[in-house]
């Protein structure tokens, strides 16, 4: 099931995740004049970051970037969704939160006219009926591969989108977002969940490197 959810709900409603995004936001804050060239630019600026000013300790994160061998872009983010269901499923996460880490349309600038993109933005469309839409969507992992897509070609192609398009687990385990390359950032929280033992038999591994484009 999937249901739409205002950001300031997320904001109200999940400590952890809205801890996540003031830390980043308060990281990025840059509200120098000189970079405004009207009120109208500052102003925006301003309703993108809209955790910013909310005060909230800093949470101890344990950050990773995980990895499989897969360069076949055409068929990537159904061997991404494979496994980070079944990752997901023994780590006992059954809903996670789709949210932008600042209140900006998901898409971006939607005139890309790659085909995998387009068909991205068909999906985000039937599933929010707006091409603009900015706030967050919560998911069962039995729609995580439709949004993992979505999400991976907003990356990837598109414009303007938020800097990360973060999966949240609503128990606050954990999140993750996925790069233009198609690797998996992980941020824990408190606890380290994910081990390579657990990975190991995913044919998954920690990546302690840059991240490339792997895909032919």
């Amino acid at each position: 099931m999937i249901t739409l959810i205002k950001r300031k709900d997320i904001l109200e409603q999940y400590k952890i995740a809205t801890s996540l995004l003031v830390s980043f936001q308060k990281d990025t804050f840059d509200d120098n004049p000189e970079y405004f060239e009207e009120n109208d630019d500052r102003n925006w600026y301003y309703e993108t970051n809209d955790a910013v000013h909310i005060d909230f300790p800093k949470p101890k994160m344990l950050h990773s970037v995980i990895a499989f061998n897969h360069s076949d872009l055409s068929t990537y983010t159904k061997a991404l969704s494979e496994k980070l269901n079944l990752l997901l499923t023994r780590l006992h996460i059954e809903n996670v939160v789709m949210i932008g880490s600042h209140k900006q349309s998901l898409c971006g600038v939607p005139d890309h006219t790659y085909k995998p993109y387009r068909n991205a933005i068909s999906s985000f469309l039937v599933i929010t009926n707006d091409i603009q839409y900015e706030e967050a969507i919560v998911l069962e992992l039995a729609d995580l591969p439709k949004l993992l897509d979505i999400a991976f070609w907003f990356n990837r192609c598109g414009g303007k989108t938020p800097e990360y398009i973060y999966f949240c687990d609503t128990n606050e385990k954990l999140c993750f977002s996925i790069c233009r390359y198609g690797n998996i950032h992980i941020c824990e929280y408190h606890n380290e969940v994910v081990t390579d033992e657990l990975l190991e038999g995913l044919d998954m591994h920690f990546d302690d490197g840059r991240c490339q484009d792997q895909f032919r």
